[in-house]
């Protein structure tokens, strides 16, 4: 049983809550424009303290899986659950305090970067602020910035590049000891040096967390416990990246196509 009623109290945000386990069962969602269900009875669990990562075309439902988790909107049927708990029970500032979401461009905002790091957690200090940045590779990424971690938007905007927004987006996460974390990988092209130092922030995220992951790279997918295909709201593959890759089906199609994105 997840011990999430130390959640429901409140985080010590000094102390990183232990991971929790997320289930989706038989989950039927929403419609498209021509009136198609956007989830279809999708089934699948995270269990606590792994990665899982959701691939698919376009209007797979990937999105809408990670909307339903943050309750932006209710399931028609079945249930989203963290542990034992329906999330639909749980108090809404206690949901909010269990997941932290990274959005494909960090979530920064536009104040200075300093700003960013004081609204994921207000009483965060000089030191952990470093050392969070330090996790996610993006300390010397800011310190070579005009004004370190007190560059303003317009700045930070027209320097940073799409993952080095994404890694100090990831850095933020890491203050706020959320035991759970949706990461919505960014789908701009990245270059090799960025593309490592993304994987190793991810590497550094998901340390103790659980993590949902709305993946767009093969390198990335690589790193999950599991992988959930999806298609037109239908789970149709699941599996390691090597077993999927092997079983030479939807999954393999994707990657060859190179269209795992948004």
């Amino acid at each position: 049983m997840d011990d999430y009623q130390s959640v429901l109290s409140g985080i010590d945000q000094t102390v990183r809550p232990l991971p929790m386990s997320v289930y989706f069962e038989d989950v039927r969602f929403g419609q498209d424009a021509i009136g198609r269900d956007i989830l279809k009875g999708v089934s699948f669990d995270i269990p606590a303290g792994e990665m899982m990562a959701l691939a698919g075309h376009a209007g797979a439902g990937k999105r809408s899986c990670a909307s339903l988790l943050l309750r932006q909107w209710d399931a028609e049927a079945g249930t989203v659950r963290i542990g034992d708990a329906d999330i639909r029970d749980l108090p809404p500032a206690a949901l909010r305090a269990m997941i932290a979401l990274v959005p494909p461009d960090g979530g920064l905002g536009n104040a200075c970067l300093l700003d960013s790091f004081r609204r994921a957690r207000p009483d965060a200090s000089a030191a952990e602020i470093e050392d969070a940045a330090r996790q996610a590779g993006v300390h010397d990424v800011i310190t070579a910035l005009p004004q370190g971690y007190e560059t303003p938007a317009d700045v930070w905007d027209e320097r940073l590049a799409a993952g080095e927004r994404q890694r100090i987006g990831i850095a933020c996460i890491m203050l706020m000891k959320a035991p759970i974390v949706i990461l919505h990988e960014t789908p701009a092209r990245l270059n090799m040096a960025d593309e490592q130092a993304l994987q190793a922030a991810l590497t550094q995220l998901r340390r103790g967390r659980t993590v949902l992951l709305i993946s767009h790279r093969l390198s990335t997918l690589k790193l999950a416990d599991n992988i959930v295909v999806l298609e037109q709201g239908v789970v149709v593959e699941e599996g390691r990246h090597a077993h999927l890759l092997a079983w030479n089906d939807r999954y393999a199609r994707l990657l060859e196509a190179q269209v795992i994105r948004n």
